[in-house]
């Protein structure tokens, strides 16, 4: 079901794409020169040492940045082959095609079910029906309707962190969103928790792309088909070093620096 319509070009497999991309916060270099391509129906998980601007990439693809920080854009960021920097996208389509999870997970204050079709009734959905459809889905696709059925119209915050978590990626999901951008979805969780989600992300990205923030080099390896390695310069000013199939990169990387990193040596 489609809420908001995102006009989508003839493209390649590519549905997000940095080309010589660079940000700047308050006149800081964060990052520069980033180039690599997102494809469609995979997880493609951002690694790197703290400071090394991946959530500041992250943020970046729905322009999420623009809200909170001075921030200036070089190079081009395309999704669906459409520059989203230079071409003058609107932002709430962007970030409907776009849904975001963050590190620890943000239910909003209400119902479980309000917090599901929070995204439709944004966008003028009205329909009890259609709502009601919507939110057993989207909660049937992350395993949590078996577990909240009989309390719908309960608080959110009544739930485990877990618990949370999916239901925020439920959240995401209502609006039928093309891709998935998650930062750091595992870090506040337990083990138990953080293994529900981790196999849940790898369903998923089936039916929609996945782009992943994480810390865990283990779960990059576990979950990711991809991954990108962004690494400081002396300057704090971070690049892209290596990018690829994240089997190649984990056992065969080409980059000195990236056999550093993966076996614990730097960051």
């Amino acid at each position: 079901m489609n809420v908001v319509e995102f006009k989508k070009p003839d493209s390649e497999n590519k549905v997000v794409e940095f080309v010589g991309f660079g940000v700047s916060i308050s006149g800081k270099q964060i990052f520069e020169g980033v180039s690599f391509p997102v494809y469609k129906n995979c997880i493609t998980a951002i690694m790197g040492p703290s400071g090394s601007g991946k959530t500041t990439l992250l943020r970046s693809i729905n322009r999420l940045l623009d809200e909170f920080c001075d921030v200036k854009y070089s190079g081009k960021l395309l999704f669906e082959g459409r520059d989203v920097i230079n071409d003058g996208v609107d932002k709430t389509i962007l970030r409907a095609r776009i849904g975001m999870v963050f590190q620890r997970p943000n239910p909003f204050p209400g119902s479980i079910f309000d917090n599901v079709v929070y995204g439709l009734r944004l966008h003028g959905v009205r329909d009890k029906k259609l709502l009601e459809e919507v939110c057993i889905e989207s909660l049937k696709k992350v395993g949590l309707y078996r577990e909240v059925k009989n309390r719908l119209h309960r608080p959110a915050y009544d739930l485990s962190g877990g618990q949370q978590q999916r239901l925020c990626i439920a959240r995401s999901l209502a609006v039928n969103p093309h891709v998935v951008l998650l930062d750091e979805p595992t870090s506040s969780l337990d083990p138990t928790s953080s293994a529900v989600i981790e196999e849940l992300l790898t369903h998923l990205k089936k039916e929609c792309t996945i782009i992943i923030v994480t810390h865990n080099l283990q779960q990059a390896g576990r979950i990711s088909d991809y991954v990108a390695f962004l690494y400081p310069n002396e300057d704090l000013v971070s690049h892209l070093i290596e990018f690829g199939q994240t089997r190649e990169v984990f056992f065969n990387p080409k980059e000195s620096l990236t056999e550093s990193y993966i076996a614990g040596k730097s960051g």
